[in-house]
């Protein structure tokens, strides 16, 4: 079991002793996409979780990519080692030569806090992929931020990496995970949906 699974679970158990546990549910709290969207065809979506336990990132990844159109996405832990991906000019050097054109990055923000900003006047960190990235990974909630957490808040960015342009984002929020595999599952379904419903990925 990870670190991340021993630290939640604990959280899990208590909330059953406390209450029922309902089925985790995800909704999405706030979204926005730039209306220029129409105008990208993507052939190659790198998913990016940004967490720093391996096992869950690639979990995350994975299931981003399956909820993803067949044949476009790509897990990123399979392009960028852990730690490489804070290093922008190889990760840039990295993905242009894989041919990737879009990326889609998730973060847990928040574990109690809500989310307030409206896009696209975002801080100055989110305006590309290589900015929030270098950012995201040293600002990611981390697991001992989720101890006796029920609600855990997501935000989710989509680039195009061939202009460096923000054409995505949103915040989702997940009641009651059963697991860390429960929460990103879940998480991934909505955004896969999302992303098609806004028409970026077609």
């Amino acid at each position: 079991m990870t670190n991340l699974c021993r630290r939640l679970m604990p959280v899990l158990l208590v909330v059953t002793m406390i209450v029922p546990v309902a089925q985790g549910k995800t909704k999405m709290l706030q979204s926005w996409v730039d209306p220029s969207v129409g105008q990208y065809q993507f052939k190659k979506i790198l998913a990016v979780a940004v967490i720093d336990n391996a096992d869950i990132r690639r979990q995350a990844e994975e299931a981003i990519v399956r909820n993803v159109r067949r044949g476009k996405g790509y897990p990123s832990i399979s392009i960028l080692t852990q730690g490489s991906e804070r290093d922008v000019e190889g990760t840039k050097r990295k993905l242009r030569e894989a041919g990737f054109d879009g990326v889609v990055v998730m973060r847990l923000a928040t574990v109690d806090n809500k989310i307030e900003y409206v896009a696209p006047t975002l801080p100055d960190p989110y305006v590309n992929y290589y900015s929030y990235s270098m950012w995201a990974w040293n600002s990611s909630a981390g697991p001992s931020d989720m101890r006796y957490k029920l609600n855990l808040q997501i935000e989710t960015l989509f680039y195009s990496l061939t202009d460096d342009k923000r054409l995505y984002v949103s915040v989702s929020e997940t009641t009651n995970p059963q697991s860390p595999a429960d929460l990103v599952d879940q998480i991934a379904k909505v955004i896969g949906k999302e992303l098609q419903k806004k028409g970026i990925v077609k």
